[in-house]
């Protein structure tokens, strides 16, 4: 019997989140929504649960089955590291009209099936999205290139599939700055985490938690502003590669 309640439990728990993730996708406030969905799979990792709707019968099993492994040993590698408070169940939505690549709100991460088709190697686009789930900030944090540089910089962290899918951290070229945000932040990021310290993300990511994003972060942590952290960095990696 109590096998037979876990089932009935968990039937219950998918309705639920198709009526939720049904409501939200309706609203129109997130790029359209198709109502017929091809498949649902249901991953757990520890006290974790991916729930994975797919709306594209072209999407091969193969790719939801390396989708399923990336949550599996990243999520909970993030969620121990970043934020042990973070959701304990995500929606993966797998579809076929969104228009951009990729995106999260809240507990809810979105994949264009279109996009994932023509990359099957780019599974750690998960990866990222899930560093935005955990990014629970209660104090709103609008600096975008910090927060999609964080995602960057853990995708090239643990990120598992990086050397298939030819991602990797772009050379650094005069034009860049920090605020370009992912992988130009993310390679900043490794730099300052080299040179000032392995938990320096750590302390960046606890202060958002539990202050917001203050300027001063910078100066306190390493005795150098931002801007003086961002110069120094290209002078020291330009001379380099001379």
């Amino acid at each position: 019997m109590k096998g037979k309640h876990k089932s009935y439990f968990l039937i219950i728990t998918v309705i639920l989140i198709l009526i939720n993730v049904f409501f939200i996708l309706r609203s129109g406030r997130w790029g359209g929504h198709k109502k017929d969905f091809d498949r649902i799979d249901t991953v757990t990792a520890g006290k974790s649960k991916l729930i994975i709707i797919s709306s594209d019968a072209k999407l091969s099993k193969e790719t939801v089955k390396k989708l399923a492994q990336t949550f599996v040993q990243v999520y909970p590698a993030l969620t121990l590291r970043f934020n042990p408070s973070s959701s304990r169940k995500i929606i993966l939505l797998l579809d076929t009209v969104y228009k951009g690549i990729a995106g999260t709100k809240g507990d809810i991460v979105r994949i264009n099936s279109k996009w994932l088709i023509r990359h099957p190697q780019e599974t750690d686009v998960l990866t990222h999205e899930l560093m935005h789930v955990v990014q629970n900030f209660p104090i709103d944090v609008k600096l975008t290139w910090i927060k999609e540089g964080m995602a960057d910089y853990v995708r090239y962290k643990i990120g598992l599939n990086n050397i298939n899918a030819k991602w990797k951290l772009p050379p650094l070229t005069q034009e860049h700055n920090y605020v370009n945000s992912y992988r130009v932040a993310a390679k900043f990021f490794v730099w300052l985490e080299q040179r000032y310290g392995g938990l320096l993300i750590d302390h960046l990511n606890s202060t958002l938690f539990q202050q917001g994003y203050s300027a001063a972060f910078w100066s306190l942590e390493t005795g150098r502003t931002l801007d003086q952290l961002w110069s120094d960095y290209m002078f020291r990696e330009f001379r380099k590669n001379q």
